[in-house]
């Protein structure tokens, strides 16, 4: 069972890494400005790029203890300091995406709901205008039924 929680870590990397080069590969293909859509791509390379480097770490970590790796590399990789670079990566990951989503997403969303409320009054605007006038334009005809008593 110790086996295959070691081996879980390395799945985890393989559907983490179909997750980054499928982000990858959109956000490639994706033209233009910087929207939702591609804000969205580069908030979700930066946390599967961490869960990549931290499972591949505690991969190698754990992997080591039941023998998948050569025993010379838990010197290093069981050091403190270095048990401490997975979770500093979260940390600078965690700020990176919340300053995209405080300064960027949040804006550009606004400004987005901005121009959509100023476009459905233009077009109501409009409607409304369309409508008056197909009531002036009725009001003004004659109407021939009186006419023919």
């Amino acid at each position: 069972m110790s086996l295959v929680a070691a081996l879980i870590y390395w799945v985890i990397v393989c559907v983490w890494s179909a997750v980054l080069v499928t982000v990858a590969v959109a956000f490639a293909r994706y033209k233009g400005t910087l929207g939702t859509g591609k804000l969205l791509l580069i908030v979700v390379t930066i946390d599967t790029a961490r869960s990549v480097v931290e499972n591949i770490y505690f991969g190698a970590y754990f992997g080591l203890q039941y023998g998948l790796f050569p025993v010379e590399i838990a010197g290093i990789l069981g050091q403190p300091f270095l048990l401490f670079i997975p979770k500093l990566l979260n940390v600078v990951a965690a700020t990176i995406v919340l300053s995209l989503l405080v300064f960027r997403w949040l804006p550009l969303t606004q400004r987005e709901k901005a121009r959509t409320e100023m476009t459905v009054r233009h077009i109501s605007e409009a409607f409304r205008r369309e409508v008056e006038e197909h009531r002036r334009l009725f009001e003004a005809s004659v109407d021939p039924s009186p006419a023919l008593s």
